[in-house]
């Protein structure tokens, strides 16, 4: 054929991955709702902080160059669940950020106590990947060191989350409210009604995200939904995001010039500074810039 009907060359198309982000202890539910430990090189800030980074640095590779350079990592408990801001009110959100960021930090930290303490004996390290079949009724010292943190893992859901939990439901069952305690947000879509009903099935969703300790949530749901006075099979115990989604696409930053898909019912975070839009804005996920409402606005109409 003549050289008009040739067809152009298609260009080869390409995956570029880069990490922006180290984790341990990670949850992770969908791209909206996530946490776990974040490895951050940054000062600490209070005595808590310094203590689980001195724990965690004395027990990295190369910690000691790290302290020369007078470079420090601190693990960082990092809580992206946006469906922590559909619960009724401040208390619910203040427990779901307890239960749900101790039971990243506080593994974190018995993973590195039971290391430090076993390659001193042994010379053992623990891995954070999932490990199943330990026998909950040994001791301590007859356990593998993943034995030990499984065990730990275990215990704290049925004994410790357990208790403050089922004082949680108490507290929020006292408080009462109905639908209209629930915030109307951009993707609020269910119609909600019982605020310790929602708290109670946002906890166990995150918590049924570990395989490690799926019995102790089932155990613990069970005496949670009967604390509230449903029965566990019912139809309202069945977990539904309270968060509908829509991908406004290829979102340009004026700063860093990345093209990005920005879930606009993803609810934002507070401004530290408040503003008359109720301080929340929506950022660049690659540089943390603002994004300007006009240029939101623009791509809607673009859509439509």
């Amino acid at each position: 054929g003549g050289g008009d009907g040739a067809a152009p060359a298609e260009g080869l198309g390409r995956i570029s991955l880069r990490p922006n982000g180290f984790y341990s202890h990670y949850l992770f539910l969908d791209r909206n709702n996530f946490g776990g430990v974040h490895f951050e090189q940054r000062d600490v800030e209070d005595d808590e902080e310094n203590e689980l980074a001195r724990l965690f640095n004395d027990n990295a590779v190369g910690a000691e160059d790290e302290r020369r350079g007078g470079a420090s990592i601190v693990p960082t408990v990092v809580c992206g669940w946006n469906i922590m801001q559909y619960l009724a009110n401040d208390v619910a959100q203040d427990y779901f950020r307890t239960v749900i960021g101790r039971f990243s930090k506080d593994v974190f930290r018995k993973q590195l106590m039971i290391e430090q303490s076993s390659r001193t004996r042994k010379g053992l390290t623990v891995s954070p990947t999932s490990v199943r079949g330990a026998d909950d009724d040994e001791d301590d010292a007859d356990l593998s060191p993943q034995e030990q943190l499984l065990a730990y893992k275990r215990k704290m859901i049925s004994k410790h989350f357990a208790n403050y939990l089922t004082r949680a439901v108490g507290e929020l069952i006292e408080d009462g409210g109905g639908p209209e305690a629930f915030p109307q947000l951009p993707g609020s879509h269910l119609r909600l009604t019982n605020p310790a009903l929602e708290f109670v099935k946002n906890i166990l969703v995150v918590l049924d995200l570990d395989p490690d300790t799926r019995q102790e949530t089932t155990y613990l749901r069970k005496s949670l939904f009967a604390q509230i006075g449903i029965q566990e099979y019912s139809a309202v115990t069945k977990w539904r995001n309270p968060a509908a989604s829509f991908v406004l696409p290829d979102v340009h930053c004026a700063e860093c010039h990345e093209c990005i898909d920005v879930d606009l019912c993803a609810t934002p975070p507070d401004d530290d500074d408040g503003g008359p839009s109720g301080g929340r804005h929506w950022s660049c996920s690659n540089c943390g810039a603002r994004y300007g409402s006009e240029r939101v606005e623009g791509r809607l109409v673009e859509i439509v």
